[in-house]
């Protein structure tokens, strides 16, 4: 009786030192951080030839639309340091060329 009272008592110490790690939700933001990006097998490889990121949001729903921006230059970023392509041209460059060929009809 006095082994099965000791051992309740070691089971409740335990689960009472554990309850703020899940009340606070501590452990899926650790697990975030320290876990290795995930990472998918590409269906189509990419040529080594000059690259540029475009993102198409016609519907407008990045918003901010700054996002768009930031969105292709992380992209491009990740192709250079990936060593997927050799040459990329600019996210920005690329859409000032395209807002002009839309406003220029």
């Amino acid at each position: 009786m006095e082994k099965i009272l000791k051992r309740c008592l070691i089971l409740t110490a335990l689960l009472l030192g554990l309850q703020p790690l899940s009340s606070c939700n501590i452990i899926t933001p650790l697990v975030f951080v320290f876990s290795p990006d995930p990472t998918v097998e590409a269906v189509f490889p990419l040529e080594d030839r000059p690259t540029v990121v475009f993102v198409d949001d016609r519907r407008n729903l990045l918003t901010p639309t700054s996002l768009r921006r930031v969105l292709a230059d992380q992209v491009t970023k990740d192709l250079m340091k990936q060593e997927v392509v050799t040459i990329t041209i600019s996210p920005q460059d690329a859409a000032v060329v395209a807002r002009r060929s839309d406003t220029d009809d």
